[in-house]
């Protein structure tokens, strides 16, 4: 049941239901019903102050300039009832943080993928003069089809004029754990403050716990200007060291031996991951080929499949994925052709008619495609005989001058099917003799086939 909720409209809107709320503000699940579309609209609840308005209109206006495929796309901004809002779109998925507390097994090529888009936004959100400031595992949205949104840009600032100081002591706390060193003296972390946020997450998402964790606020701003953090192999032993030694310059507390860009992040960690990608992509391949020698096609092209999103120019997955792909093939029209004789073949009831070729039952239902005279396909035969004598889909004996039994002369004649071929005509015996009398020539002028002789 969905959380009720104090609106019932803003704007044109229609609010569906509640998605969370927070101390100065609370996000709704709209429907615009001029585009046929579900948005998300986060409104400010507290009292708008004049100067508070304009900063937020402000950030509204420059996180609405950003149009990138890792940040989410704002649509509108407007008031109600002298309460301002923003309209963006909506996501489904599920946030970082409850993916890091889900304790789900992802593996680090999967990790390293998913910090690798939201280090491109942030660089993208840098290039264009927005600053995040508050970057932290609730702001980061993974979509179920794996793309990455980075959510509420500048919003914690514009909130209040100071929002380590207005903030309620809980929220005072989660903003802490993700701060840069230089923001406790007072100075604008800029930046850099993004690119420390983003080392701590990239520390929690990989080992799944804070690289400062403390039990106060105090305990953990010393933890953050003075304590290291543990190494990251310590809890994941199978990090790469080039990985950890990419997280311990992004939280470096000395401003000049951190990463002065994301874009500089990105250089260090993109060769990591392609090194990654070809050790995973030569594993895919070893089990592919296990399971195409398995008689396994079909597990076997999901490999391959997987294989070549990591590796497009594998050259052998191209060549295993083409084989395979035949042989799927193959399975499946065997299985229509066996499935249609399944169909065409009924095998009969009586468990005396052991072969075909051998059914002498009467009551035998079964049918069959017969060939007689002279190889020509009759048609189908149904095996119904009710009395003793021949079954029916034997081929009758022909008849010359005259019926030899009771059963041929009272018998109804057969039934040719439509595509039935009639078997050709004997000669006519004047032919044969004309051919004989002339020894096989023919006059000149004339054509073969003669007339009959009128002295015949």
């Amino acid at each position: 049941m969905p959380t009720e909720h104090k609106f019932r409209k803003i704007g044109k809107y229609e609010i569906q239901s509640e998605l969370g709320r927070g101390g100065f503000g609370r996000v709704y699940k709209a429907y615009d019903p001029d585009v046929k579309r579900f948005v998300a609209i986060k409104i400010l609840v507290s009292a708008p102050e004049h100067d508070l308005l304009a900063r937020f209109r402000f950030e509204a206006a420059a996180a609405g300039s950003l149009r990138h495929k890792n940040i989410v796309t704002i649509h509108e901004f407007g008031e109600h009832q002298q309460q301002p809002f923003l309209v963006m779109e909506y996501l489904e998925g599920q946030t970082l943080q409850a993916l890091i507390a889900s304790r789900q097994p992802l593996p680090i090529l999967q990790k390293m993928a998913i910090m690798s888009q939201v280090a491109e936004g942030l660089q993208y959100a840098h290039a264009n003069g927005v600053v995040h400031r508050d970057v932290k595992p609730a702001n980061i949205m993974v979509l179920t089809d794996g793309t990455v949104k980075i959510m509420d840009f500048g919003i914690a600032r514009a909130t209040s004029k100071d929002a380590a100081r207005l903030t309620e002591t809980e929220f005072l706390v989660g903003t802490l754990r993700y701060m840069a060193p230089e923001q406790f003296e007072n100075s604008d972390a800029g930046m850099l403050g993004d690119i420390f946020a983003c080392g701590v997450v990239y520390y929690e998402f990989l080992t799944g716990k804070h690289p400062f964790e403390a039990p106060d606020a105090a305990s953990l701003m010393f933890k953050i200007t003075r304590a290291d953090p543990p190494p990251v192999r310590q809890s994941v032993p199978d990090c790469p060291d080039a990985l950890e030694r990419i997280i311990g310059r992004a939280l470096a507390k000395d401003r000049s031996l951190r990463y002065q860009s994301m874009e500089e992040l990105q250089f260090d960690a993109e060769p990591l991951a392609v090194g990654l990608r070809r050790k995973r992509a030569e594993e895919l391949l070893q089990e592919a080929n296990s399971r195409a020698a398995g008689n396994q096609p079909e597990s076997a092209v999901a490999l391959v499949r997987e294989l070549l999103d990591l590796d497009p120019s594998n050259h052998e997955a191209l060549l295993l994925r083409s084989s395979l792909q035949q042989q799927v093939h193959q399975r499946v029209v065997k299985a229509r052709i066996d499935a249609l004789l399944k169909e065409e073949t009924i095998w009969p009831p009586n468990p005396s008619c052991q072969t075909r070729s051998k059914c002498l039952s009467r009551s035998c239902g079964w049918t069959r495609k017969i060939q007689k005279r002279n190889g020509h396909l009759i048609g189908r035969e149904r095996c119904n005989n009710r009395g003793n004598g021949r079954p029916s889909w034997l081929p009758r004996p022909r008849r010359r001058g005259g019926p030899t039994t009771w059963r041929g002369l009272f018998a109804k004649p057969r039934k040719r099917s439509n595509s039935t071929a009639k078997a050709p005509r004997p000669e006519a015996w004047w032919k044969r003799f004309a051919r004989k009398w002339s020894g096989g020539r023919t006059r000149a002028g004339e054509e073969r086939n003669w007339r009959r002789p009128k002295a015949f």
